[in-house]
């Protein structure tokens, strides 16, 4: 106590006294908290090898994943190429078929023919006894535009 009424004086109080042992008792509590929770807990020991096995198996399956994705990646890139190749070789094909089919047409032009139909054999013989597009396409109810065109092409076709 007198090294307490040495600091603060001749003046000391009841509740100066009291907070200065609550105090010295609240660090003494504190340090045996702290000492208890140093020591490991029962379960803890157990909890830790648990976690690290699984720490370890989720390492393996982590390794063997990315092993896998690298191998698929290897594979699509493989088929990509092939792929690629394929279509390469198809354009060359198709290529050479349109030169060929050009030359083709340039050589032997298809004729055109008349298309052959029941519609289209009346309105031939129709205009052959001389009935006008108009008279064709009221007697065999057609639009007049399919039967002017109808006998356009007879006219294309029998000029070559």
């Amino acid at each position: 106590m007198e090294i307490f009424q040495s600091w603060f004086g001749s003046q000391m109080s009841f509740t100066l006294m009291l907070q200065i042992i609550l105090d010295v008792g609240l660090i003494i509590l504190l340090f045996l908290l702290l000492g208890r929770r140093s020591r490991p807990l029962d379960g803890a020991e157990e909890l830790i090898q648990t976690l690290e096995k699984i720490l370890e198996e989720t390492t393996a399956i982590t390794t063997e994943f990315d092993a896998n994705l690298h191998e698929r990646k290897m594979l699509l890139q493989n088929i990509l190429a092939k792929l690629d190749d394929r279509l390469n070789e198809a354009e060359k094909v198709c290529k050479r078929l349109e030169g060929a089919q050009s030359v083709a047409v340039v050589n032997n032009p298809a004729p055109l023919a008349p298309p052959k139909g029941n519609d289209h054999d009346k309105v031939f013989k129709l205009a052959n006894k001389g009935l006008a597009a108009e008279a064709i396409a009221k007697r065999l109810q057609k639009p007049l535009g399919e039967v002017e065109l109808i006998l356009n092409l007879k006219k294309m076709y029998s000029s070559r």
